[in-house]
């Protein structure tokens, strides 16, 4: 047979059935205690946690440190799997990793070298397209004021105006 127990508002001792006092708040809360001390103390307003036989003073100074089991915490121990990744299969991977270290280097090499040659290639063509351009913003000058445009520089003379 199984006795319900409730838990003093209080204390945090167990009340058993046909023990305790019940006090109904007018606002229609429910407190229970395990005795007529602890509830004096709690409408003299006195804290429990500065009271030393409560419950809650134990916990809050840990003085029940052997009432809570510990549980030995396993180590997860991570097995190595292997799986195939989007890009590869688990052959292609294999593969990968029985390699020489100076294959990959040199296959890391031959791809930074071709990245490289890629984006060398870019910059000449932007370079060009540049050049193309400001040989036709010059003719277009020449033609409508009849002589070639003056590189700008800084501007000379004072700075005009009051000081």
């Amino acid at each position: 047979m199984v006795l319900k127990t409730e838990i003093c508002r209080f204390s945090g001792a167990k009340i058993y059935p046909g023990k305790g006092i019940r006090f109904i708040r007018s606002d229609s809360q429910v407190f229970l205690f395990g005795n007529s001390k602890c509830k004096s103390l709690f409408h003299l307003k006195k804290k429990p946690s500065k009271l030393g036989w409560t419950a809650l003073y134990r916990k809050q100074h840990k003085k029940d440190a052997h009432a809570e089991t510990q549980r030995k915490r396993r180590r997860t121990i991570s097995k190595p799997i292997n799986r195939s990744i989007v890009g590869a299969s688990l052959e292609v991977i294999t593969k990968r990793r029985t390699e020489k270290a100076e294959v990959r280097e040199a296959a890391r090499e031959a791809a930074l070298r071709e990245v490289k040659e890629r984006i060398k290639k870019t910059k000449e063509e932007k370079k060009a397209k540049k050049v193309e351009a400001q040989a036709k913003a010059s003719k277009s000058a020449m033609k409508t004021t009849g002589k070639a445009p003056q590189p700008k520089g800084p501007k000379l003379g004072g700075g005009g105006g009051k000081r």
